[in-house]
């Protein structure tokens, strides 16, 4: 919908972001009114969790919003950085479930809650952005949203936001919960193949529980995270505030007990030092008693050298055998008694020759034959095996794109594919995709791949009235 540059202003010598709306949208009502209405939303709001705007308007044919400029990284990219602590999680939820429900009082519903849309600033602090496509509760304004339109992001969106149905801030605070389930499961909540898939999950499917997936997480942030994934609003919280105050409940009870006084350390450090000298002075006592001496010397005696006492062995008497008890040797029936038994030449082990160094040295070849080292002079390794090395596997996905009218050019980061409809192959990432047709408005938007299979893109092209 839009481009955000970081700009400089003179007249107040600040950097800000400055978002101005695409050309293709200048030309649409509907593109215009909407993102006007961003601007008329936020400006409306002065929250420290809310990105603040400065001024709106019109210039070289295009519309701008001037706002603040965040020195931070928004929270999917850290999400993918890291795992987030507990303490982390509570605070990013309770800032984040603050500033929906100051939006929500003021009569202004996002929409749109999903971690990109959330900046963590260095100094830790939540800013939510992009109130692109934010439904303000004015009854005489313009009418944004016709009925069973769907905007939003939809892994993202709430069952109310999937059905087409009336929304208000309870749809924000579903959204919070998925965004903080996944920051203590590591894995959304619901998931698909395509929207159909997707919003079926959505709308019928029930998650399973964080503490399942992952013991560690205290059974209070489990069970806040699966009430605010309710299907029902009535069975969420009912506002922001609330929600925040159950998250500050949830950081107290796991909080570690509170140190002891002065008095109390004071009566422990005694304790302690006691039992100390005591294990000292037992250790002391049950050395010196082991190196006392055994007899006390005289004048006249001549002092010896203390030996550690050694037991003494018990006597081994030897027994002999009588004449009677020696064995009598075992005559075999085919030779003669006390005969010597003649070994055969052949059974006689012959002394191994191993040749020496120098003699395999001195010995000559025979001719052209090489010499042959021996199993003693030479000792075979095998050659190490080859690693063999695969390609990197690349992850692609494949895009499908039909318009309507068909025959649309189609543009992928600039460079022409072809026309609609058509399928293409790309690897995992961030595309510039564009589609143009004569006497109809061009459209362009950025998409992210980053699922396997096919992705159907579909879209209708309006002509120029």
């Amino acid at each position: 919908m839009g481009i955000v540059y970081q700009a400089h202003d003179p007249q107040i010598d600040r950097l800000i972001a400055l978002k101005v709306l695409r050309q293709h949208g200048v030309v649409s009502q509907d593109f215009v009114q909407r993102f006007l209405s961003e601007a008329k939303a936020v400006g409306r709001l002065s929250h420290p969790n809310i990105v603040m705007v400065y001024d709106v308007g019109q210039d070289h044919g295009t519309i701008y919003i001037a706002m603040e400029f965040l020195e931070g990284k928004p929270l999917n990219e850290i999400i993918q950085e890291k795992k987030l602590s507990l303490k982390e999680l509570v605070d990013i939820g309770v800032q984040t479930a603050g500033a929906l429900d100051y939006a929500h009082q003021k009569g202004i519903v996002h929409r749109d809650i999903k971690p990109s849309n959330i900046i963590l600033t260095s100094q830790g602090q939540v800013k939510v952005t992009d109130f692109g496509i934010a439904r303000i509760e004015d009854p005489s304004g313009y009418q944004q949203t016709q009925a069973g339109e769907v905007l939003g992001t939809p892994l993202y969106m709430s069952p109310e936001q999937v059905m087409g149905h009336p929304v208000d801030g309870r749809s924000d605070i579903h959204s919070l919960g998925v965004i903080l389930y996944e920051l203590a499961t590591g894995k959304r909540p619901f998931s698909g193949e395509n929207l159909a898939t997707i919003f079926k999950s959505i709308t019928q499917d029930a998650p399973d529980e964080p503490l399942k997936i992952d013991p560690s997480i205290p059974a209070e942030i489990s069970h806040l995270i699966m009430k605010s994934l309710e299907k029902k609003p009535d069975n969420r919280f009912q506002r922001g505030n609330a929600m925040a105050e159950a998250l500050r409940a949830c950081l107290r009870k796991e909080k570690p007990p509170p140190p002891p006084k002065k008095g109390q350390q004071v009566g422990i450090f005694v304790i302690v030092a006691f039992f100390c000298l005591s294990i000292t002075g037992g250790l002391l006592y049950y050395f010196l008693s082991i190196r006392k001496p055994t007899s006390t010397l005289t004048d006249k005696q001549t002092p010896v050298q203390t030996i550690a006492r050694v037991p003494t062995p018990k006597p081994v008497y030897r027994i002999k055998p009588s004449p009677a008890s020696k064995p009598k040797p075992v005559v075999s029936p085919t030779l003669k008694p006390n005969a010597p038994i003649k070994t055969p030449s052949a059974l006689k082990p012959k002394p191994a020759i191993i040749p020496t160094p120098k003699a395999i040295a001195r010995a000559k070849p025979d001719g052209d034959s090489k010499p042959k080292p021996t199993a003693s002079s030479t000792l075979a390794f095998p050659p190490p095996p080859k690693i063999q090395s695969y390609p990197e596997k690349k992850l692609r996905a494949t895009l499908r794109v039909d318009s309507e009218p068909s025959g649309a050019e189609f543009f992928v980061n600039g460079k022409y594919r072809g026309k609609t409809p058509y399928k293409i192959e790309l690897p995992f990432g961030k595309y510039e995709v564009r589609l143009s047709l004569k006497d109809h408005h061009g459209w362009e938007a950025q998409l992210k791949l980053n699922n396997e299979g096919e992705m159907p893109l579909r879209i209708r092209l309006f002509p120029v009235n």
